[in-house]
């Protein structure tokens, strides 16, 4: 089960990302903020292990937001929500693992995670694999 982060200062559509992540199953914990420095303090105690993060947000561009996430948690994948597409070259600079655009639908949201869980399954297949032939 993933911990997921939502950071939109779209309240709405806060509430509708919270409202599609709750519907998952494959989400056990969702955490949604209005603003990237509420979720940079919440971050400070608590790891997550996918963030879905608006661009444009007031108070720090979220493709900044998204560079500090990965400096405390690398492990955290990435997926940008924005309406904005042109926006999607300068996102690919902290190499996001998805990018949806607005309005998310519950299907676009789900094969975003399908795709995660897959490369989660992989890296941890390629782990394991090294360890046991590194101690095995």
């Amino acid at each position: 089960m993933l911990k997921v982060l939502c950071v939109d200062d779209e309240k709405l559509m806060l509430r509708h990302l919270v409202s599609l992540c709750e519907k998952t199953a494959d989400i056990g914990e969702i955490h949604g903020f209005d603003r990237a420095q509420k979720a940079l303090g919440w971050l400070k105690d608590h790891s997550c292990d996918l963030a879905l993060l608006d661009i444009n947000l007031p108070d720090m561009n979220g493709i900044t937001l998204a560079k500090r996430i990965q400096e405390m948690y690398p492990e955290t994948d990435i997926v940008f929500v924005t309406g904005y597409p042109q926006y999607a070259v300068d996102s690919w600079a902290v190499h996001p693992k998805g990018y949806l655009l607005k309005p998310v639908t519950k299907k676009d949201l789900q094969e975003e995670l399908d795709y995660i869980l897959s490369l989660r399954s992989s890296r941890r297949q390629v782990s394991q694999t090294v360890s046991n032939q590194s101690f095995g």
